[in-house]
């Protein structure tokens, strides 16, 4: 079983102090979970050697993950859950960062990154080519 670790703690009264710049557009995405069970409707991502779900097909909108053994992908990105967030300028949102995987295209018209932020796995999302989701 996967389970999401935080390694510090992060005073939610300071949050505004700290809240990520990600451009004009931060919508929440998808929560990824790792899992190893082959899901419907997969979609494969070669550069990272992964079979990723759509969440817009999920109700509460996770994408699933399953790595291939050989996959480049290392801890913590690919044994943790993440949270996404789609953004309007992803060199903007990385300024400051610790960069974990990528970034990379993941898919045409869909850019990604993986960083760690107060313990937590995040990833950002830039979408262009006219790309909305993950399909």
């Amino acid at each position: 079983m996967n389970y999401l670790l935080l390694t510090d703690t992060f005073p939610l009264d300071r949050w505004h102090k700290h809240k990520p710049s990600l451009g004009s557009s931060n919508a929440v995405s998808p929560t990824g979970v790792v899992t190893e069970q082959v899901q419907p409707d997969e979609v494969y991502i070669a550069e990272t050697k992964v079979w990723v779900t759509n969440p817009v097909n999920h109700p509460y909108r996770i994408e699933f993950l399953r790595y291939e053994p050989d996959s480049p992908v290392t801890p913590p990105v690919r044994n943790h859950c993440h949270i996404a967030y789609t953004v309007s300028d992803l060199d903007l949102a990385l300024v400051g960062k610790r960069t974990l995987l990528g970034p990379f295209d993941a898919l045409d018209g869909l850019r990604v990154v993986f960083i760690e932020e107060h313990g937590a796995v995040i990833e950002y999302m830039h979408f262009g080519q006219g790309r909305r989701e993950i399909s």
